[in-house]
């Protein structure tokens, strides 16, 4: 039973992320702001009472009410809590919650000031209270009424017993209190202004972010289409031109603009793959088949895969894999991680060059590292590394083909199964690309 409370309690009290609250008008937006204000509220209120105990000792015999008035503190503060926790409705509207208890705490304060013949204290409490009500997200009228009650309160009772104040000279004298309800009246109308601009602009921003939003939806559906159209007559060129090249044999001039019209359009085509690939991405549209896999076969696979590629190159890949390395992801999309890494050291390092491909379980990660023997990277390009369409100053060293998207997209793809990748690198030294992924254990359980 006492658990069942508790785990109400913390689940009434959790804060309200403000894209799932989505106000829409200024007085949702002032109930969003009041969540967390009203929650330290009742805290403050039930905790009020024990702070002044001392002072409350000594005053009770000449002013019982008082005291009176203070358990009523922690009175508010615990029913609010309790209110807040176990009525929905209440729940979501912290705005009343904090209406009740700034209203009670005012008023309280006024009796209180005026009962203690303007104790410093007291007034210094009281200038405190005025000060942090003004602060509070309420509504202009609610709060400027709630001023007025107190204050009203405050010099009737004052009046009604014929209290002799403390000096005007005390640091918290009744001209500092005055000044301090000025100045709390005045704070009231300036955060109003503030908090309604706050919020006009941020749903000025709101809208114009909806437009562009939209507007990059479409410009992508666009493309989408025309890369989609774009592909087959490019499948059909690819095609003809293998045909032309078998029946041209021999003539050198035929069989060199052949290679140029196969080269163009085979990079137009991967241009177009790495296009739809990378908008499919960002959309959200691309699915992930996860499933609980050993990392390490799916790195041997994928190694296996670009020894041809290397070999062309008279380059060797080697590998240092630890076996049973047990991840949740997508096959195809890691192999895919992996195709891109070891194309890019591929496509980079010089004939006769050697790749290196470690894989390693520690401290509840899986790391990959592809090290290549290329030029390195330039400082100024380290920034603009996994950008899309960028052009870095090193260049392919067999003429290869690079569509400025494959580390863009590996990037996405190792973010989607929640790893990271990283690069170390130094002009003329080669290239160190780093892959991190979380391990789970046997039983499918991420430690």
């Amino acid at each position: 039973m006492v658990r069942r409370v508790v785990e109400k309690l913390l689940s009434a009290f959790e804060f309200k992320k403000e894209s799932e609250l989505n106000p829409q008008t200024f007085s949702e937006d002032l109930i969003r702001q009041c969540r967390p204000v009203s929650i330290l509220a009742m805290l403050i209120a039930t905790i009020s009472w024990p702070l002044y105990i001392s002072l409350d000792i000594q005053l009770i015999g000449d002013v019982p009410l008082i005291i009176y008035l203070r358990w009523g503190f922690s009175a508010v503060g615990i029913l609010s809590f309790f209110l807040f926790a176990f009525i929905p409705k209440i729940n979501r509207r912290p705005d009343w919650i904090l209406y009740a208890i700034v209203f009670y705490v005012s008023i309280a304060t006024s009796i209180i000031v005026a009962l203690a013949g303007g104790h410093p204290s007291y007034l210094g409490g009281y200038a405190i209270v005025a000060l942090l009500t003004s602060m509070a997200p309420i509504q202009k009228l609610p709060a400027l009424i709630n001023m007025l009650i107190a204050l009203v309160i405050f010099l009737v009772v004052s009046l009604t017993i014929h209290v002799e104040y403390i000096a005007a000279s005390e640091m918290y004298g009744i001209i500092n209190l005055m000044l301090s309800i000025l100045s709390a009246l005045a704070a009231i109308f300036i955060f109003h202004q503030i908090r309604y601009t706050s919020f006009e602009n941020r749903s000025l921003l709101k809208i114009a972010n909806e437009d562009l939003r939209k507007a990059n939806e479409l410009k992508n559906q666009l493309l989408q289409l025309a890369a989609h159209d774009l592909k087959d007559p490019l499948q059909v060129i690819i095609g003809y031109t293998d045909l032309l090249q078998a029946r041209t044999k021999g003539d050198r001039f035929a069989e060199e603009k052949l290679r140029i019209i196969y080269r163009s359009t085979d990079r137009m085509i991967k241009l177009i793959a790495g296009f739809l690939e990378i908008t499919s991405i960002e959309s959200g549209k691309l699915i992930l088949h996860k499933e609980k896999l050993d990392f390490s076969e799916v790195v041997s696979t994928a190694v296996k895969l670009q020894q041809s590629n290397a070999a062309r190159k008279n380059q060797r890949i080697q590998e240092e894999i630890e076996n049973h390395c047990i991840v949740l992801g997508d096959r195809m999309l890691l192999r895919q991680v992996i195709g891109h890494l070891l194309d890019n050291a591929i496509k980079y390092s010089q004939p006769g060059k050697t790749i290196q491909v470690t894989l390693e379980n520690s401290n509840k990660k899986v790391t990959l590292k592809v090290i290549d023997e290329g030029p390195g990277i330039e400082q100024e390009d380290l920034a603009k590394l996994f950008g899309k369409f960028q052009r870095l100053s090193a260049k392919p060293t067999g003429g290869e083909i690079s569509t400025g998207l494959g580390l863009a997209i590996t990037k996405d793809l190792v973010e989607l199964h929640k790893g990271t990748i990283s690069v170390q690198s130094e002009p003329r030294k080669g290239t160190v690309f780093i892959v991190e992924f979380p391990v789970i254990s046997e039983r499918g359980i991420l430690l």
